[in-house]
């Protein structure tokens, strides 16, 4: 199915999806803490990274994912955002 869709543009929806599960792939990244928007292949990317290196992997990660133009990286770094796996998460 894929194949025969490979030469069409992806609908905003389908790759709004796409992006979202590159970025939960990445282990290091909170998905939760991100939001995507999408208008014909221009991504944006809105929310909060624990540092530098993971506003930078974020950004990496969705421009490789096909069908993407180009990236906005509005992230915002907050070293208090950090979920360390100690169950203290903000919700």
């Amino acid at each position: 199915e894929k194949a025969a869709d490979a030469g069409k543009p992806l609908s905003d929806a389908s790759l709004t999806q796409i992006v979202r599960s590159a970025l939960e792939s990445e282990s290091s990244l909170d998905p939760r803490k991100i939001d995507v928007e999408n208008r014909n292949g221009n991504i944006s990317l809105h929310g909060s990274v624990e540092s530098d290196e993971q506003r930078e992997k974020a950004a990496r990660i969705v421009g490789a994912v096909g069908g993407v133009r180009t990236v906005v990286n509005n992230l915002t770094v907050d070293p208090s955002a950090a979920s360390g796996g100690t169950g203290t998460k903000k919700e």
